[in-house]
């Protein structure tokens, strides 16, 4: 059970070393992101549209991490950007979700949008012992607690859903008195309960807001994270995922 709540809360956590790629094309007002969407992205986007007469993003890529995709993507809705996808390019998972917030959308010929479950790094091998998944564990967790304390957290929903004192570095249970592992543990578990039930919300009104087919969020959080859903430009079009050229 514990591994299908974390399931849903992954992406929101950073995932290693990673940057999209920007560039600006001053002529069309576009600027155009490809690449795994990075923790630094969003402040990147940021530093990008406030310098730039802007008009439309252009984008590809295979996604990253989800907590910066949904930050570009509000500043995406907050500045009525357009969004399209380039003939022949995919855009999935976090950039799909960028995607979603363009003022107006646009699938290139032969591109396509995927969306799938939100998975996390917390997959232990079965065959370890207890020792090496407790470690797994508390790995999500720190990253957990750190990220949802760090820079850019939503108001009340980061420090109280990991209030717990981290403990000293080492394995999950060494150095610690067992109350305070216990309530470390307890208030991962809670957060990510409460974090998974913000993403759901968030996600339900953009998508309802966006006019966007119910079939696209449904089949998305009722999917398995590793089975990627792809829709084509007609599809989208159809789901109202991609807005019909005027």
């Amino acid at each position: 059970m514990l591994r299908s709540v974390l399931t849903v809360f992954s992406l929101f956590l950073p995932v290693g070393a990673m940057s999209a790629e920007f560039r600006i094309d001053q002529a069309s007002k576009t600027l155009f992101m490809d690449g795994v969407i990075g923790v630094a992205d969003a402040g990147e986007f940021r530093r990008l549209i406030a310098g730039n007469d802007l008009a439309r993003l252009g984008l590809s890529g295979p996604g990253g991490t989800l907590r910066a995709a949904l930050a570009i993507g509000e500043q995406v809705q907050s500045a009525g950007l357009a969004t399209f996808i380039p003939a022949g390019q995919d855009c999935a998972s976090g950039c799909a979700l960028v995607f979603v917030h363009g003022r107006e959308r646009e699938v290139g010929e032969n591109g396509r949008l995927g969306f799938h479950l939100p998975f996390i790094g917390f997959s232990p091998d079965p065959t370890t012992d207890s020792d090496e998944k407790a470690r797994e564990l508390e790995r999500y967790c720190r990253l957990f607690s750190r990220e949802a304390d760090g820079p850019g957290r939503e108001a009340d929903t980061g420090r109280n859903a990991a209030q717990a004192e981290l403990p000293a570095e080492g394995p999950a249970g060494r150095g610690m008195e067992e109350p305070g592992r216990v309530a470390f543990f307890r208030s991962c578990i809670i957060g990510t309960y409460r974090m998974s039930i913000i993403l759901a919300y968030k996600l339900t009104s953009l998508f309802r807001e966006q006019g966007i087919g119910e079939e696209v969020l449904t089949k998305m959080l009722s999917g398995n994270s590793s089975k990627m859903r792809w829709y084509g430009r007609d599809r989208a079009e159809a789901l109202n995922l991609a807005t019909p050229p005027r």
